[in-house]
């Protein structure tokens, strides 16, 4: 059976130094950032090869800034947690600290991979910026509730890396493809401290409870996706101002729900569709297993 002491163990020994592994990083803008379920299927057919290629760049340097963006929340959500074990029980409260420096960490390298990419790309693309004030939207929720929504953003890069980096790795971008298997590493012993913590909370609450955080859950998830949705409508700016170009109103639309579909799977319907997830929200939560069949079909 799992427990945070084996949580910490597992941490320090995957633990890896960011002056070390990311103090050289340079990425090549001849290969692909993202792997095509990413940025590379359904384009509109006008874009040139090249063009797709400049689209993946862009798309990729949003990729980082939104990580770096939902991470906002994520250590807030840590740290208070953490705060609850304070003088209470060492265990959660080391495991939650690391799992907090670690984010802290994640939040650094995305921050690098933006200044790396900038020069290449020529400009700071424009990136959605309020991340501090959503962080303190969505953990005015249960905790129980933004538990959930973490779960889900951790789930979802053990996909991104298995799934799409790993299979497309020869034809992408090495260092793209190291700084997020570097990602994954950590973040696979972050949902270890979310399931923990999950069924932890679900152990002292009653139905009601978990019905009302279910719809906070649900709510933030919808929240979560304006945010995005508001990076997706930047990216065909941004990509206006990297081609040099006006696109009509009829390209712009096009190219935009492509953009919605691709970044609705990359960052929330990966992460609800995981089998894990599934799982453990039907053995916590059974009357509302079928809600999750229904939130994808909603946010679809």
């Amino acid at each position: 059976m799992d427990n945070y002491e084996k949580c910490r163990i597992s941490s320090e020994k995957l633990n890896w130094n960011f002056q070390k592994e990311l103090g050289e990083l340079e990425f090549d803008f001849s290969k692909r950032f993202l792997p095509k379920r990413f940025c590379g299927q359904g384009l509109p057919t006008w874009l040139s090869p090249e063009e797709k290629k400049k689209l993946n760049h862009l798309r990729g340097y949003s990729y980082a800034h939104l990580f770096m963006f939902c991470e906002e929340f994520i250590l807030r959500h840590a740290l208070l947690s953490a705060n609850q074990y304070l003088h209470r029980d060492n265990e959660p409260l080391s495991a939650l600290l690391r799992f907090s420096e670690e984010e802290i960490k994640h939040q650094r390298m995305f921050m690098l991979i933006k200044e790396r990419l900038e020069g290449g790309l020529g400009f700071k693309p424009e990136a959605i910026s309020n991340k501090e004030e959503v962080a303190a939207e969505i953990c005015k929720n249960s905790s129980f509730a933004v538990y959930l929504l973490v779960l889900i953003m951790e789930l979802l890069t053990q996909r991104h890396f298995v799934e799409c980096f790993r299979q497309e790795e020869k034809s992408l971008d090495p260092g793209f493809v190291k700084v997020f298997r570097l990602h994954w590493v950590e973040e696979v012993q972050h949902t270890r401290i979310d399931i923990l913590e999950l069924n932890s909370l679900a152990s002292e609450m009653t139905e009601s409870e978990i019905c009302e955080s279910i719809d906070e859950f649900v709510l933030m998830t919808n929240y979560l996706k304006i945010h995005i949705s508001s990076q997706n409508s930047l990216d065909v700016r941004n990509f206006e101002i990297m081609l040099g170009c006006v696109f009509t109103d009829q390209q712009r639309q096009e190219l935009l729900l492509v953009l919605e579909k691709d970044f609705l799977w990359v960052f929330i319907l990966s992460g609800l569709e995981h089998d894990s997830f599934r799982m453990l929200y039907k053995n916590l939560i059974p009357s509302h297993a079928l809600q999750i069949d229904q939130m994808v079909e909603m946010i679809s």
